[in-house]
């Protein structure tokens, strides 16, 4: 695929650099020397400017597929011209050359949709990675006909998120924290929390969808924003409130909403509904049962026991006393099995024969973690997710290693069979 390119930059041996550079063949680097280049595109350069006058002029007669853009301009600044590209809904992507770093300057440029930074001096490898990240967005955006979780990553990028945690009235108050902080340390990312008891304030995340695009806001603007999340979260409870009437239908179970809708709010925000989404392979088994404890997943395709001994085994270790208040208990077991069978025995769940009846307790201590009834919990820590993250990246290493070493045995293989042959 060809891209077409505009130049920004009052440097003309910069501006210089970046236009050869743009135009060599893949895998070949300005001094000409050999390597692999992560880009795949063509380029082509439609237009080089030196200033703020002649660039705008420039940008009022095409619109390329990529403008690289210098802040600093002799007779203005770049952001006021990227903040006049996104007045006239310019959707041309936006990379900003700077050798500023002051952190107000590169959270404006984000807030006004640059899609990446090149510090001065400019590195060739950087550039090659930022054009590589480019590259994938268009090619998801010119392929797919509808968003699909693998996109999610990629059409995010660059872009003002915030981080809803719903349902916080039943999860701990205290991880609810630590979870907001440990979201906000990512840049473009702010975090809020939401319940029942504080339901009157979801009108906030209007106020901070403003204040992310400050851009976008005006008569004859609108701001798009897509609600995303996992399964049973309550997105359809939170978009009703927002909208101020019923436009998504509700249910305490997962997959109520079938198909995106779009929808009109007040202070000229469009908002995007999708139905709940799970990754097409949870890779890790913890995430797995989590899923399954909180209702993201149908209880058709869960298996109670499994289920409840995973949530039994955290309780025990995370909030002993609420288990212990909870079920009567003066003193917990160490495993979760023996918690499983004690809590039953207790609760009278007993079967023929004075057996307990662990199925139909696996059930209770589940339904009573939803409900909020055996106290306020949080299921999973920032540690925790780290600690996951760097296993399941090592079982993916594994797989891919045990996948090479069959594809390099194929190889012998064959290659003992035509040596045969002769």
């Amino acid at each position: 695929m060809t891209y077409s390119v505009v130049i920004i930059e009052d440097e003309l041996e910069v501006a210089q650099l970046l236009a050869q550079y743009l135009l060599l063949p893949n895998g070949v680097a300005g001094n000409q020397t050999a390597r692999q280049s992560l880009r795949q595109g063509q380029y082509q350069v439609v237009g080089i400017a030196a200033n703020l006058s002649t660039a705008t002029g420039l940008l009022q007669a095409i619109e390329p597929d990529l403008i690289l853009l210098d802040i600093h301009l002799p007779d203005g600044n770049g952001l006021d011209l990227l903040t006049d590209l996104r007045r006239r809904s310019i959707k041309s992507e936006v990379m900003l050359l700077t050798a500023a770093k002051e952190v107000e300057t590169l959270e404006k440029a984000m807030q006004l949709g640059a899609c990446d930074f090149l510090v001065k001096p400019l590195m060739l490898n950087r550039l090659d990675q930022a054009l590589a990240r480019f590259e994938s967005r268009q090619q998801c955006l010119s392929d797919a006909n509808e968003v699909t979780q693998s996109m999610v990553a990629t059409l995010r990028e660059g872009k003002p998120v915030i981080k809803i945690l719903n349902k916080a009235d039943l999860a701990d108050p205290k991880m609810t924290q630590i979870w907001k902080d440990y979201f906000e340390q990512e840049n473009g990312v702010k975090a809020i929390a939401f319940g029942n008891d504080k339901a009157a304030e979801v009108h906030r995340i209007n106020e901070l969808c403003k204040k992310l695009v400050p851009h976008k806001v005006g008569a004859d603007k609108q701001i798009k924003a897509m609600i995303m999340g996992i399964p049973n979260v309550g997105k359809s409870t939170l978009i009703n409130v927002l909208a101020g009437r019923i436009v998504a239908k509700t249910g305490n179970e997962p997959a109520v909403t079938k198909a995106q809708q779009r929808i009109k709010l007040d202070d000229g925000i469009m908002l995007y509904d999708t139905p709940g989404m799970l990754w097409p392979k949870v890779e890790n088994e913890n995430s797995g049962y989590r899923l399954g404890a909180t209702g993201a997943i149908r209880d058709t395709a869960i298996e109670y026991e499994e289920v409840a001994s995973y949530t039994a085994e955290y309780l025990l270790h995370a909030y002993p006393e609420l288990l212990k208040a909870r079920y009567k208990l003066d003193e917990l077991p160490e495993s979760d099995w023996e918690f499983v069978e004690m809590a039953g025995k207790k609760r009278g769940c007993i079967r023929g024969g004075n057996q307990i009846d662990t199925y139909k307790m696996s059930e209770i201590l589940i339904n009573e973690l939803r409900d909020g009834i055996i106290g306020r919990i949080t299921m999973e820590t920032p540690a925790m997710r780290e600690e996951e993250e760097i296993m399941v990246a090592e079982l993916r290493a594994a797989a891919e290693a045990k996948k090479q070493a069959k594809e390099e045995e194929k190889k012998q293989r064959r290659a003992r069979a035509r040596k045969n042959r002769r």
